[in-house]
């Protein structure tokens, strides 16, 4: 359980915000230098994960860090879909234990290229340490396999639209993999002209729902 990680950061923006494209550079900056890494599940999961842990263990979702309901929440993300965490030795150990998840709604991202969906980040925790493994509970060993970065687009609900996709998904950031170098080794790289027309054209087509 929670065998996974994802790298985040993140940003909640007005429709009308200028020079988007600075925001969005100093995201992926932030992102490579001060990105939360946290496990994470798709909220659907909530109630079956939940289900699964002992009686004296909570997990909660703080609704408060939702998308405000009049801005739109620029995400992003490096996802792994297998990684090794502390729990089932920690589980063992401390399953009479009182223990507090608190997790929080981070976007709706595309993580498999299939589908996008609400991602939520256990980002706090609440628990004894476990002195005889010298590890927190569901402390980080190792991610493997591939992790591109993503950036999502979510609008809050006044934006919500049944005419186009609620949010959206982009994956191509950098003009090429020269930029993507310059980007892991310094702060001036190029992000591609393509990618950000369209992530313009897909904010100032939402429209916010004035009822």
């Amino acid at each position: 359980m929670f065998q996974n990680d994802i790298s985040f950061v993140y940003k909640d923006i007005e429709k009308n915000t200028t020079d988007l494209e600075a925001v969005i550079k100093n995201l992926l900056i932030k992102h490579l230098n001060e990105g939360v890494a946290a496990p994470y599940f798709y909220e659907w999961e909530l109630d079956k994960l939940s289900g699964q842990l002992p009686s004296s263990w909570t997990l909660d979702i703080n609704e408060k860090l939702d998308v405000p309901d009049e801005k739109i929440r620029l995400t992003i993300v490096n996802a792994y879909f297998e990684a090794e965490r502390h729990f089932k030795g920690y589980l063992d150990e401390f399953e009479d234990s009182d223990v507090r998840l608190i997790a929080e709604p981070i976007g709706v991202i595309d993580l498999t290229g299939e589908e996008s969906e609400s991602i939520i980040a256990i980002t706090d925790i609440e628990a004894p340490y476990d002195e005889e493994n010298a590890k927190d509970l569901l402390e980080l060993s190792g991610a493997f396999g591939e992790s591109p970065i993503k950036i999502s687009v979510t609008p809050g609900s006044k934006y919500w639209d049944s005419a186009i996709d609620g949010a959206l998904t982009f994956s191509d950031l950098f003009k090429d993999d020269n930029e993507w170098k310059k980007y892991i080794d310094s702060d001036d790289f190029e992000l591609d002209q393509t990618f950000l027309k369209e992530i313009k054209d897909f904010i100032n087509e939402l429209e916010l729902d004035e009822d």
